[in-house]
């Protein structure tokens, strides 16, 4: 979201915005399984479609808001690849 639409944003305007987001990863989703129900299995449309409806519930924290959890799941990554090989 850009600065100016971020400021201009009500709780109204954000719940319709998030909601219209949610179109896109929808579809994505939907196409991405259909590709994988014929048997492509390298699709990864069904992987980004559920990550910008993740996303959608983030798009209207501030980058810094969002920088203590992106550390936090960057250290527990490490972590548990580095001592556990979990990854």
């Amino acid at each position: 979201m850009t600065k100016s639409a971020r400021s201009q944003v009500s709780p109204s305007s954000d719940n319709e915005s998030r909601q219209v987001i949610w179109k896109r990863p929808i579809f994505l989703f939907a196409v991405g399984m259909l590709f994988y129900a014929v048997g492509w299995t390298g699709d990864i449309l069904h992987y980004n479609g559920v990550y910008i409806f993740v996303d959608s519930f983030f798009y209207v924290w501030s980058w810094k808001t969002l920088f203590i959890p992106v550390l936090v799941i960057l250290d527990t990554t490490q972590n548990l690849q580095l001592k556990d090989g979990f990854f």
